[in-house]
């Protein structure tokens, strides 16, 4: 018999031949399913990292925003700039003013050590120097609880979020940073 009923009775009958052994092949069976399960589980792990970065890099990113980083810096962490050339750049053409002032924010990006409330290990949590322009510069920065952190004093301004998830993060306590509270 010819055409398209021959070729469906082989499928038939191949698929049928392998579910009546599928007993004997459990092991090796088992094997691949658990294994594409695994790179399929890692797959959309991953691809899952990428959403929540690329979603996060566009709710917070503005599109009059710029980030100047040293010739050679391929993130904040690795470039810093001179004071001088934070002047020059935050003088230069383009960049919005307020009242004559640069509507700029030269900051310090740099990691430190916290205490996890969940699970008491340490974490890599980000900190960043800023300026008193630095909430002109951001959209949406709003003080929920406390107050603006005074200019010189070594204060910071802490997250909702950061403040629930790290140790010693509430409003009065001390934090060190580089052998200093």
């Amino acid at each position: 018999m010819t055409g398209p009923f021959n070729w469906l009775s082989q499928i038939l009958s191949i698929a049928l031949f392998n579910l009546r052994t599928l007993p004997q092949r459990l092991g090796s069976s088992a094997t691949a399913v658990l294994g594409i399960a695994g790179v399929v589980a890692v797959m959309v792990g991953v691809l899952s990292i990428a959403e929540g970065i690329l979603r996060t890099m566009q709710s917070s990113a503005s599109p009059e925003n710029v980030v100047v980083l040293r010739s050679g810096s391929n993130s904040e962490m690795m470039s810093i700039l001179a004071g001088e050339d934070a002047r020059i750049i935050s003088e230069g053409p383009g960049v919005a003013r307020v009242g004559g002032d640069a509507l700029a924010s030269p900051e310090l990006f740099v990691i430190i050590n916290l205490i996890k409330r969940g699970t008491g290990t340490d974490a890599n949590v980000p900190l960043r120097g800023v300026t008193r322009t630095a909430p002109e510069v951001r959209d949406g920065f709003r003080i929920v609880e406390g107050r603006m952190f005074q200019w010189g004093l070594n204060e910071v301004v802490v997250g909702v979020g950061a403040r629930m998830e790290f140790e010693g993060l509430d409003i009065g306590s001390a934090i060190t940073v580089a052998q200093e509270q």
